[in-house]
């Protein structure tokens, strides 16, 4: 076979091949032209010894050069090979390339076989490796012939090697092959012609460095008693072979080692360790998968782990089990197995490709399985309790917010938005101490200090806080130090929103205040009504006598009207008592709205504007009309005298539904249907401190002379006799907005019947009947006594209900008709008389009751 050639330029890419060469690597020359040879028949492994061989002729270190490499023909399979490259130059001496042969040495048995019937020395050539040729003449000790490769191979001339004489072994060899030398020298008394002697050793390069030889050696000449004189041989360069097999070697170990471990780790780990097949059958298993899940490595062998899988969680591991298989990564999955008592447990599996070198492909998956059941419970446990807290600080009424040192809030809580208005997205833009209010700010700083200075200490307090509408929130706030904890690192703080029952205190202290005035009015106002009656009266007999001259007649007269005053103020405060006796029946408010504005017209400055909105569909009130129309003039009168330059008074009328949400922020209200009676006006309005007094009487922002402060306080009483309740908004400078709400009646509207236009006659016609006339009020008793006799009665006097019992029952027969007193120390009215006491005569229980109220001048 020709030898095989190739060259290639300076910069490796190939110029020229041979037909032999083609042939040694299997490509063609098509194919390898203009290539570069790293990239094709270089093994990747030799390419940087190659080109340090090729930079080295280059820099004219090295000329011609021979070294060995593997090649690596097109079907991917290596080979060893001899390259002898020298340097081709141009006529100028410009370096052009390389010019190399190559000898295929896996090739050199063939060459051995052709050169077996040729001459002896030639045979016994071929049959060593021609690389490294010598001739040892043992007698001499020395080599008497070595070729060039020789003094290559080790790096010095043929000259350093024929200069070192018998000295050549003992300089070059290894010493642990020196130590050697006796027992290699004796095998050649017993060699044989044309016996191959091999002997490994390592020979000391001129760098210091050692090489392994493969020696081949034969008989080459014998003296005349037929010892083996000389010997010739081939040395053969296996240190890249060595340095393999000691690689393989210690692969080997490391793999055995690997292994052990393996199956040791396999064997006593409490996690189930196994291999499967691409497809998932298993191809070996740990013996732990009897405790993880009640299989024993036999039964498992050949099955398919797929099939343990639950169902409903198949999909997802399938979808994993083609990222191991497609695309060779490594996942960690989780799933609930089935043991073999068909219960499931939770496992992670961590799951990972082991692939074919060659190919790349998968050929199996590396399983590791744990049980990780109570892990799961304890982190549904862990979820349900994050949960539980996260619905506790969510849903809970009072807010909760985490603030760092220095007033940064960290996390707000959702009914802190509800409180505040500030919600996680304005976290950056807000500060804690900047929400509250300076003089709040200033005291709890104080006085917080000695108990949030300490790790677990808490400060509570009432504060003002702003919220992001501008508006002012009263906070009933808890503040506990957590700067210790690891995951607070904070301030907790818990607050709650108590505006609204602040709003409601000072709705109970303003409803008990205006009770107590009105016990306090009421008590004040009867007797002095029982004063009033007295005077009143006899001033009106004196006025009816003819004794009086007209000075003392006009005095009389100055005397009734200011008593009449006076008894108005009475009714006034009665009336705000809720003492005065009401007329209720069934009303259209509309109708009583149209009637008074009708009345008031004349006396509203025309500069006000009249808004009226009235619910046409309103529905029935039960009421005292005269009262309403009251009511109505004396609101609509303030309102005149709010706007001196003008203005507008809205009156509107509606129905509505009072709900929960109402009743929660208004104390005095209650659930139900009622008539809402709306009265706004655009006047000079109210501070805070005067609108917490309005419904006081007495009380009056007018100049002295100009009100009696009665009116409102009387709308107050009126309303809260009917069943309702009176609210009043007001601004300075803005208005005045008063509503006022009565319960819905159900009894339809009915017209006035003939009686109760009838008109009583002017006075009494007395027959001589016998009067019992009842009161503790001596003076009113006198004055009743008078007024009936001068009628022609027969009158007897009792002080009390008592007193009255007993003369009642002295002379029943004779009485025509008692007269009472509604409030007594004693047994007052006729009421408890008629109850069935068994002091009571029976046919008192007989008597029918009228009652009258003289200061109402209306006959009932």
């Amino acid at each position: 076979m020709p030898g095989a050639l190739s060259a290639v330029d300076v910069q490796g890419r190939q110029l020229f091949v041979n037909p032999a060469f083609c042939s040694l690597v299997g490509w063609s020359e098509k194919e390898l032209l203009g290539q570069s040879p790293p990239f094709i028949y270089w093994a990747p492994e030799d390419a940087s010894s190659i080109q340090e061989q090729y930079a080295a002729m280059r820099t004219g270190t090295s000329n011609p050069t021979s070294f060995l490499i593997r090649f690596r023909k097109k079907n991917n399979e290596r080979f060893l090979v001899r390259l002898r490259a020298a340097p081709m130059f141009s006529e100028e001496g410009t370096l052009l390339g390389y010019l190399s042969s190559v000898e295929d040495l896996q090739q050199l048995a063939e060459v051995r076989a052709i050169l077996k019937d040729r001459d002896h020395f030639i045979e016994s050539v071929t049959r060593a490796v021609p690389e490294n040729l010598y001739v040892y003449d043992i007698p001499e000790n020395r080599n008497v012939y070595s070729n060039r490769h020789v003094a290559e191979t080790l790096g010095f001339s043929p000259e350093d090697i024929q200069a070192m004489g018998r000295d050549f072994l003992t300089t070059l060899l290894h010493p642990e092959d020196q130590a050697r030398l006796a027992e290699l020298f004796a095998r050649w008394e017993t060699a044989r012609d044309g016996q191959i002697i091999e002997t490994e050793y390592r020979m000391q390069t001129a760098l210091g460095d050692y090489r392994w030889f493969l020696a081949r050696d034969t008989v080459f000449e014998r003296d005349e008693q037929g010892r083996v004189r000389r010997f010739i041989g081939a040395a053969q360069d296996i240190t890249a072979r060595k340095m393999a097999e000691d690689a393989r070697a210690e692969a080997q170990r490391h793999l055995q080692e690997s292994e052990l471990r393996y199956r040791l780790l396999a064997d006593h780990s409490s996690d189930m360790i196994s291999r499967h097949a691409p497809s998932g059958l298993y191809r070996d298993v740990s013996p732990a998968s009897a405790r993880v899940i009640g299989y024993t490595p036999h039964e498992l062998f050949g099955r398919s782990g797929y099939e343990l899988i639950h169902p409903d969680d198949r999909d997802h591991v399938f979808r994993l089990h083609s990222q191991i298989v497609d695309e060779k990564k490594n996942v960690t999955i989780t799933f609930r197995m089935r043991k073999r008592d068909g219960d499931y447990i939770w496992v992670e599996v961590n799951a990972r490709p082991i692939l074919d070198p060659a190919s790349g492909e998968v050929v199996e998956i590396l399983a590791v399985t744990r049980d990780i059941t109570d892990r799961k419970h304890i982190e549904e446990a862990l979820r349900q309790s994050e949960e539980l807290f996260r619905a506790l600080v969510e849903k809970s009424d009072d807010g909760i917010a985490l603030v760092e040192d220095g007033g940064k809030i960290r996390y707000l809580s959702p009914a802190a938005n509800r409180i505040l208005g500030y919600d996680q997205a304005d976290l950056a833009s807000i500060n804690a101490q900047e929400l509250v209010l300076p003089d709040d700010l200033e005291r709890i700083t104080i006085a917080s200090q000695p108990s949030l200075s300490v790790s677990g200490g808490s400060y509570s307090t009432s504060i003002r806080a702003r919220g992001k509408d501008g508006g002012v929130r009263h906070l009933e706030v808890i503040v506990t130090n957590h700067t210790a904890d690891t995951y607070i690192q904070g301030f907790i703080v818990n607050f709650r929103d108590i505006s609204d029952r602040l709003g409601l205190e000072d709705q109970l202290r303003q409803m008990q205040k205006m009770e107590a005035i009105g016990q306090l009015a009421g008590g004040i106002a009867h007797d002095f009504n029982n004063i009033l009656t007295a005077i009143i009266g006899n001033v009106s007999l004196l006025i009816e006598s003819t004794h009086q001259d007209a000075t003392d007649r006009q005095r009389l007269f100055v005397i009734d009207q200011a008593a009449r005053r006076a008894a108005d103020l009475t009714h006034r405060l009665l009336g705000y008592s809720r003492r005065t006796a009401l007329h209720l029946r069934p009303a259209n408010l509309n109708r009583i709205i149209e009637d008074t504005l009708a009345l008031l017209r004349p006396s509203i400055d025309p500069r006000i504007v009249y808004e009226l909105h009235l619910d046409p569909e309103l529905w029935t009130v039960s009421a005292d009309a005269g009262q309403i129309s009251q009511i109505l003039t004396n609101v609509c009168l303030n309102s005149r005298d709010a706007m001196p330059k003008g203005g507008r008074l809205m009156i509107s009328s509606s129905n509505t539904v009072i709900g929960d949400d109402y009743v929660r922020t208004h104390l005095i209200a209650m659930q139900g249907e009622y008539i809402r009676l709306t009265i706004a006006d655009t006047g000079c309005g109210m501070s805070n401190e005067v609108l917490a007094r309005v419904f006081e009487p007495f009380f009056t922002t007018k100049p002295v002379g100009s009100g009696t402060g009665l009116g409102l306080a009387m709308v107050y009483g009126i309303i809260k006799a009917h069943g309702g309740w009176v609210t009043c908004e007001s601004q300075p400078d803005v208005g005045t907005r008063i509503e006022l709400f009565m319960p819905r009646s159900l009894v339809p509207i009915s017209e006035p019947s003939a009686n109760e236009h009838a008109v009583s006659p002017s006075s009494p016609q007395s027959h001589g009947e016998t009067i019992l006339l009842v009161d503790d009020e001596p003076a009113i008793r006198m004055l009743g006594k008078h007024v009936l006799e001068k009628n022609g009665y027969r009158v007897l006097l009792a002080e009390d209900g008592i007193d009255a019992i007993e003369s009642y029952r002295e002379i029943s027969d004779q009485v025509a008709l008692v007269i009472l007193d509604l409030t007594m120390p004693r047994l007052s009215g006729s009421s408890k008389w008629k109850s069935g006491d068994d002091e009571c005569d029976p046919r008192w229980r007989d008597l029918k009751e009228y009652r009258c109220h003289p200061l109402d001048h209306r006959d009932v």
